[in-house]
C-alpha cells in the first residue's frame, strides 16, 4: 500500500473548500492573480511563507496546519525536568526530515524576529 503525502497546495485547497473560499477570493486577499493561485494549488509554484501566513488568516486556520503534511510527525518529544531551572521555557523543536535541515534554516532566517522588534 502506497502512502500519499499531502502538499501545501492540497492542504490549502482543502481549507478553502472547508471555508467555501474561492480561488479568486484567496488571490485577491494575497494580491495575486487567480492564475497565480491556481498554479500554487497545483504545486507548479511553491507558496511563499508570507502567502501561507496570509492564507491561514483568511481561512481561519493555523499556519502549521497548512505547511505540515498529515503523515509527518508534528514534533519531537523532549523529556524535560520541569523542576530544573535550566530547562525553563524549553520548547520542543519540530522534527525535520533528513536532508531538510539546510532548507529549514534558510526558510526560518527569512522570518521576522518578534523579539527584535520589542
Amino acid at each position: 500500500m502506497q502512502t500519499q503525502t499531502s502538499t501545501a497546495g492540497d492542504t490549502v485547497r482543502a481549507a478553502m473548500r472547508g471555508r467555501n473560499v474561492s480561488q479568486y477570493k484567496l488571490a485577491t486577499h494575497l494580491g495575486l492573480s487567480q492564475t497565480a493561485i491556481s498554479r500554487r494549488l497545483a504545486d507548479d509554484v511553491e507558496f511563499s511563507i508570507s502567502e501561507i501566513r496570509a492564507a491561514s488568516a483568511l481561512l481561519d486556520t493555523d499556519f502549521s496546519h497548512l505547511v505540515t503534511p498529515a503523515e509527518a510527525p508534528q514534533s519531537s518529544t523532549v523529556a524535560v525536568d520541569s523542576t530544573d531551572p535550566t530547562h525553563a521555557g524549553v520548547v520542543p523543536r519540530p522534527s525535520v526530515p533528513s536532508g531538510a535541515e539546510d532548507a529549514t534554516a534558510n526558510a526560518s532566517s527569512a522570518l521576522p524576529n518578534p523579539a527584535a522588534a520589542a
